[in-house]
């Protein structure tokens, strides 16, 4: 086994490879990213997908931040495809919300018999009702005391 591939070995390789290539790829994502200040999040996934296959580090250095570029384009496309169902999402719920609006403006707008009292409108005398239906009321003029 070389000294290089030795657990301690590819843990030294990755942190070099980690500071040598990762502010290239922290510029290569920020270009591609918007907002760019979540290329910081982007690289940090980048990082902690290249440590999981550290075992798959090449040995040469170049091509070493060739496969972290290669991992970097992956994520990059998962980040994107996360962002457009973000996105969608959001103009499904907005597409809701506005039908939901447009019924709520086209309903006949009610007001319940405790709302009417606690609001302190004037209560009408007698049969009279005004929330039964076809019925006209009046309000009363408080009597005098």
């Amino acid at each position: 086994m070389s000294p290089d591939r030795r657990p301690g070995g590819e843990q030294t390789r990755f942190t070099r490879l980690a500071e040598t290539a990762g502010p290239r790829i922290l510029a290569y994502l920020a270009r591609r990213i918007d907002p760019p200040g979540d290329a910081a999040d982007v690289l940090a996934e980048v990082l902690a997908i290249a440590w999981r296959r550290v075992a798959d580090l090449p040995a040469d250095e170049g091509e070493a931040a060739a496969w972290l570029f290669g991992i970097a384009r992956g994520t990059l496309a998962n980040h994107r495809r996360g962002q457009a169902r973000r996105h969608a999402l959001a103009d499904r719920l907005r597409d809701h919300l506005a039908h939901r609006q447009r019924e709520a403006e086209r309903r006949p707008t009610r007001l319940l018999p405790s709302a009417t009292r606690s609001a302190g409108w004037p209560l009408t005398t007698g049969s009279c009702s005004p929330w039964s239906p076809g019925t006209a009321c009046a309000p009363t003029k408080p009597q005098p005391s």
